[in-house]
């Protein structure tokens, strides 16, 4: 089914905008073009991406970025990137990102918790 990727990335972004506004962090979009359809599995995507920029907002510090790049319509491809300054995901723990349950432990201490 055709897509259009920038208007459900606006809508997810539209989404989690209370969460982030709540944490008192910038959500920024950037996309090059006003609109861009894609055959692509809509729904699979939207939870995809709902899934990777809720994380984001859990675990950055002031902003999350989103955006669409390397857009080659005739193939219908394209990159949705989404870069926080939260913590970075241990190298040796990367590959077991996408395991089922995986959760990566917290190892930063907490401001004002005196631990």
């Amino acid at each position: 089914m055709d897509t259009d990727i920038v208007a459900l990335l606006k809508d997810i972004v539209q989404r989690f905008q209370p969460a982030a506004d709540q944490k008192d962090i910038m959500l920024q979009t950037d996309f090059s073009l006003s609109t861009f359809k894609a055959s692509t599995d809509t729904e699979a995507l939207n939870k995809i991406i709902s899934n990777v920029i809720s994380n984001a907002i859990k675990y950055c510090e002031s902003h999350v970025i989103i955006s669409l790049s390397d857009i080659n319509m005739e193939a219908n491809k394209f990159s949705i990137e989404v870069k926080s300054n939260g913590n970075l995901i241990p190298v040796e723990l990367k590959e077991r990102i996408f395991d089922t349950f995986f959760r990566i432990k917290e190892t930063r201490s907490k401001l004002g918790t005196g631990l």
